[in-house]
Parts: C-alpha cells; sequence; structure tokens
C-alpha cells in the first residue's frame, strides 16, 4: 500500500496530482537532506515562492517527511499547462544561517554549550548578543563530553560551532524536519526495522536490488595523532660556575625533545647562589631572550644554544652556583595499533594526523578512537531498494540516515550491523513508492 502526499509551501497545501515526482535526498555528513519537486499546474494559476518554508507529509497519517526551506523553483510552461520544480533544503541550512558570539572556559560540556548557542548566543540585527534561533535543543542532544578545553566562537557561524563539538567528540549531527537538533554518537541510534532476504513483515522488511561493494584503499590500521596541548614536567638543574665566566651551558639531561614540538614559548627561571655549596642562598634573576636589551634583565636564555649569559658572572662554586627550572608547551601525540586488522591484511598500513580541533588529551583520544573505528578495516557499502508498502500497516516508522540496521541475506552470506548512510525517498504519480538506501560498515568480518 502506497500513500498520497501533500507538499505544503508557505503555508499552503499543494495536492499532488498523477503528474507530480519527487525525490528526498539524506546522506550521512553532508547533514543537509535535499528536495525536488516536480509540480503540474494544469490551469497555470499556482505561484510557488522562494526562500519560504517547505513541508511533505504522507496523506495517510500526517507524518512529516520533509521540512525546509526552497531553495530554487524553475518553471516552464508545455502547451497549456505549466510545471515547477523545486529544490528544497532540510532545516540544517538554518545552522548557516545564524551566527554566535561566545567564548567558554574549560570545564564546560559540550551538551550545555549547545544549549547556551541557540539560546542565548545568537547575534541579532544590531550585532548584540543575547539572543535564541528556532532550533530546538532537546531530547535529540545526547551528551559526549562533560568538560571541555577552552572554547571561542567570534562572530562564528552556528554550523561551525556544532561541527567543531561533533568533530571533537565523534558525533553526528543534523537538524530534523521539525528543527529538533540531533546531536549524537555515530552507533547510538538503531532503526526500527532490520532488512532480511526471509523477511517477516513485521520486525524484519524485504528488499530488492541489493548489490555489495568491499573497498580496501582506505585501510589504516595504526594511528599517530597530534593536536592536543600539553606543558612538559617541569625540570631543575643545577650548575657550577667559576667566577669568571658569564656564558654558562644549561643543556639537561635525558628526553627534553618532545614527539611533537609546534613551537611554543618556554618558561624558564634563574637563580644564583649567594651562600656556599652547603648553605645555599638562592636569589632570584630576571631572564629575558636573547633578542632583550641585556641592560634591563640579569641574565639572556639563548633556547637554541641552551645557555645563559649573565651581566655579572655568577659566584664560583663547585655544583651550586645557579639553579634553573624549566618547563615548555608541546603537543601531544597518541598512537593506536589495531592487531586484528594488521593480522587480517597482512602489514601495518599508518597514517599521521594533526588534529588542530583537539583541546584537550580526552578529546584527542574520543578523536583518535572515532578514526580506527571508521579506518581500522575495508569499506562494505550495499544499496538496495525497499518499497513503501512494505512496511507494516499503520506503522509510521521509516528508515533515517545515521541510523544502524541489521541486513541479513542467506545469498550472499551477510549478517551484520550497517549504517544507512544515504537514503533517497521517491514519490511518482503522486504517490509515495520506495526508498533508495545506501548501507555501510567499517567492522572486520
Amino acid at each position: 500500500m502506497t500513500s498520497p502526499v501533500i507538499l505544503n509551501i508557505a503555508g499552503v497545501d499543494y495536492l499532488t496530482t498523477q503528474q507530480d515526482s519527487f525525490s528526498i535526498k539524506s546522506v550521512v555528513g553532508q547533514t543537509i537532506a535535499t528536495m525536488d519537486a516536480t509540480i503540474y499546474d494544469k490551469n497555470c494559476s499556482l505561484t510557488i515562492p522562494e526562500g519560504v518554508d517547505i513541508i511533505i507529509t504522507r496523506g495517510d497519517t500526517g507524518e512529516r517527511i520533509f521540512g525546509g526551506l526552497v531553495g530554487f523553483v524553475t518553471d516552464w510552461t508545455e502547451g497549456i499547462s505549466r510545471y515547477f520544480q523545486v529544490q528544497g533544503q532540510s532545516y540544517t541550512v538554518l545552522l548557516d544561517r545564524f551566527i554566535v558570539y561566545a567564548h567558554y572556559q574549560p570545564g564546560y560540556s559540550d551538551t550545555y554549550i549547545l544549549n547556551d548557542l541557540c539560546t542565548t548566543k545568537v547575534v541579532g540585527v544590531k550585532g548584540e548578543t543575547g539572543n535564541a534561533c528556532e532550533i530546538v535543543i532537546g531530547s535529540y542532544v545526547k551528551s559526549g563530553i562533560p568538560a571541555l578545553g577552552t572554547l571561542t566562537f567570534t562572530y562564528s557561524y552556528l554550523r561551525e560551532a556544532v561541527e567543531l563539538l561533533a568533530n571533537i567528540v565523534g558525533y553526528n549531527y543534523y537538524v530534523d524536519f521539525n528543527k529538533n537538533l540531533h546531536y549524537y554518537f555515530k552507533e547510538s541510534e538503531t532503526s526500527p526495522f532490520g532488512l532480511s532476504s526471509s523477511s517477516n513483515g513485521t520486525s524484519t522488511i524485504g528488499y530488492r536490488n541489493l548489490k555489495r561493494k568491499r573497498d580496501a584503499t582506505r585501510v589504516i590500521n595504526n594511528f599517530v595523532v597530534f593536536g592536543a596541548t600539553a606543558t612538559a614536567d617541569p625540570r631543575y638543574g643545577y650548575v657550577g660556575a667559576n667566577g669568571s665566566d658569564k656564558i654558562i651551558s644549561v643543556a639537561f639531561q635525558g628526553p627534553v625533545i618532545p614527539l611533537y614540538a609546534p613551537g611554543g614559548l618556554a618558561t624558564i627561571g634563574v637563580w644564583i647562589n649567594t651562600g656556599t655549596d652547603a648553605v645555599p642562598n638562592w636569589v632570584s634573576q630576571t631572564v629575558g631572550n636573547t633578542g632583550t636589551d641585556p641592560a634591563t634583565v640579569n641574565c639572556l636564555y639563548d633556547s637554541t644554544a641552551l645557555t645563559l649569559t649573565f651581566a655579572v658572572a655568577p659566584p664560583a662554586h663547585a655544583t651550586n652556583s645557579i639553579e634553573v627550572y624549566y618547563t615548555f608547551p608541546y603537543g601531544a601525540g597518541m598512537t593506536k595499533s589495531l592487531p586484528a586488522s594488521i593480522a587480517q591484511y597482512g602489514r601495518i598500513l599508518s597514517n599521521k594526523l594533526v588534529v588542530s580541533d583537539a583541546n584537550s588529551a580526552l578529546t584527542m583520544k574520543s578523536k583518535l578512537d572515532n578514526l580506527a573505528a571508521q579506518f581500522g578495516s575495508a569499506l562494505h557499502s550495499l544499496t538496495l531498494t525497499v518499497d513503501d508498502g512494505a512496511f507494516p500497516v499503520g506503522n509510521t516508522n521509516r528508515f533515517k540516515a545515521g541510523q544502524w540496521v541489521t541486513l541479513v541475506n542467506s545469498g550472499l552470506g551477510i549478517n551484520k550491523n550497517f549504517m544507512i548512510y544515504s537514503i533517497t525517498t521517491k514519490c511518482i504519480g503522486g504517490l509515495l513508492k520506495s526508498y533508495d538506501l545506501e548501507l555501510r560498515s567499517w567492522s572486520l568480518e
């Protein structure tokens, strides 16, 4: 059984006819669902504006199957009749229509920031903040990280803010056809039905035109990720002096070179001993870099040569003439290998990545785990078609991009979970007909 479809554009219902057709496509990662409709205007009496809301509902249940804004309208005549081609984008496009201004100190959760941005940090017509947008933050927003690092959004599009948080946590996001923001772990949403070559018509439904493709060109099983800034543990050194040399080497023993150093400024403290080796009296010294006027400081630090140049030679002591405190910021690195993938493909396949949006070790680990889940094995993709009449009568639940579904096919020996990567909903002759699905899986078999 198929359902008639109603298009509502700017509050006006357009009852579809046998001449009308449309398709709706949702793709994970693109976040904006698109629709393309052809509307038949028999008597050249319709007016369809652009830039307004377009809502598409099932005629039998009233369920909304698309909600967004009209982007393009093309019309032409054939004989005494006219046709409209209407192209729309789902409400996710609203994320590109709001600008936010906000600064967050470390410790705020991702869900707090999302709610705060959408309710109090939207920039108004005069450039002021404190406004809200029409996107709803509710039960579809799932907590990812309870405490993030410092985040600043300086007149950023709302999408840039949401996407930054989603990338840090490893989440998907989109705005649904009722303007609710969905922000969720990539494996947290399950489809209401399974797919089976031997369906029972209730918990599993049938499909046709199944094809499978396996792609191993992007497999990575050994990851090296850099990005989060950390501070090295403080290092203390005690150096002797002869009482006459003004240039003193302060090179430390041991591993002082970090795995990845983005060139942050070092912090150094210097004291000289005006007492004795046995009973030192440490006096703090002012320190400048090599470009500092030497007349304004007690000593200059050369970070390349690792030397201190004093205006006055330090006192002579065998071991305790100078005390130096030294620390520096560096880009922390993390690695992750996948033994099962290495065993399956017979070699280590490495990749290095600098992650600029990982501002703490916790967010870096989340990013690393997300990358490993996606690239640790060959991408398995399936394409198939599900007819609208295959769903149980009276049940309005349908598949959504981003959900996970179990597919069983005895002929190809498949029985596993797949992510619904894309859905194309098709209406022909004013009736809802079918859904073309692309399914993807990254798990080892």
